[in-house]
């Protein structure tokens, strides 16, 4: 009895994440939309406009990973349930995800990096341009691309378990 209720609350829980998945899927391409519009059509020339058109897509990402996540859920309570065509995929919504961490992640650090080197090599040429080049080295690739790269890893991470899993609970579902 216990277990069926856990059961009954699992499947309550996946409900709810599809909604939620499809809600956020809809609001991030309405907010891709919007954007894209307010900086084509309206002529705004503002950067941050650009850059939330862009950095919206990631509630469309992740969106697709609440409905793959509810999904395998589904699988994994459901006996005769089957895999679907996202849960299948999940992997590649997974790597897709990452890649988009790592490139914005490291283009928004970009920014300040840029204004940071540029501060460094304007105020006293003569002393700051060896300082400026090692620290630029040093916050580039430590402080700007490692957090994006741990991000982007813990994702990749989760995409390779669930690529290896799926099988294993195809398997187990066979035998029961």
């Amino acid at each position: 009895m216990n277990m069926q209720i856990k059961r009954q609350a699992l499947k309550r829980i996946c409900r709810l994440g599809r909604i939620a998945g499809w809600g956020v899927i809809v609001l991030g391409i309405f907010e891709v939309v919007a954007y894209a519009y307010a900086h084509l059509i309206a002529h705004v020339a503002e950067q941050p406009t650009l850059y939330r058109s862009i950095t919206s897509a990631n509630n469309i990402l992740a969106g697709l990973l609440v409905l793959t996540t509810a999904q395998f859920v589904r699988y994994v309570v459901e006996e005769d349930a089957e895999p679907k065509w996202l849960l299948r995929h999940g992997h590649m919504v997974m790597v897709v995800f990452a890649l988009y961490l790592f490139v914005t992640g490291s283009l928004y650090g970009w920014v300040p990096f840029r204004a940071m080197c540029e501060l460094l090599w304007t105020h006293s040429p003569d002393q700051m341009i060896p300082l400026g080049r090692e620290l630029g080295l040093t916050f580039g690739v430590f402080v700007f691309l490692l957090p994006p790269a741990a991000k982007a890893l813990c994702v990749l991470g989760a995409a390779a378990m669930l690529r290896t899993v799926l099988p294993i609970l195809a398997e187990s579902k066979t035998l029961a």
